[in-house]
């Protein structure tokens, strides 16, 4: 049998342990639309609150409501080296909750699934469409994550004194 739901992770393994699932899968597609914008990093199992109001990301809005609630969110680069505009780096993520105003715009929750690299443009107006492929995350030590805390603590403080 085939069980799909639209979730927490927490809920999801709820659910599998449940049914007694062996074997779960997150099926992102082969491509999937992407949102461009300037110095906003999204990442897994964030939540991540957008305000659609340009046109062509209304159409990439109703494009992926009416298919699997997915889209990716670019980062556009500060100072391009080459032709590509966009970090090739991203997190794919799904639409948990959205609101749409009477004139058309929109209030959504975007909540990121997983990092993946945009490898090829399949579409670029009237919003752009990219092949995507996923990453493996790997979790950072305890002693990392635990340095880079403290880090920011001292950071913090020195702020303050400012």
């Amino acid at each position: 049998p085939i069980f799909s739901f639209t979730g927490s992770t927490a809920v999801g393994e709820h659910i599998a342990s449940i049914a007694g699932i062996k074997k779960m899968s997150l099926e992102l597609g082969a491509s999937g639309p992407v949102i461009v914008l300037d110095d906003c990093y999204h990442f897994p199992a964030c939540h991540l609150p957008l305000f659609i109001f340009e046109e062509r990301y209304r159409l990439m809005l109703k494009h992926a409501l009416a298919t699997n609630r997915m889209f990716c969110v670019g980062t556009r680069k500060a100072n391009p080296a080459d032709d590509s505009d966009i970090t090739m780096i991203s997190t794919a993520g799904l639409i948990r909750s959205c609101m749409t105003q009477p004139d058309g715009t929109s209030h959504l929750k975007l909540m990121g699934l997983q990092r993946i690299s945009l490898t090829d443009w399949v579409q670029e107006k009237p919003f752009r469409i990219a092949k995507v492929q996923p990453l493996e995350t790997h979790e950072a030590p305890c002693e990392r994550v635990a340095e880079l805390r403290d880090r920011d603590k001292i950071a913090c403080s020195v702020i303050r004194q400012l």
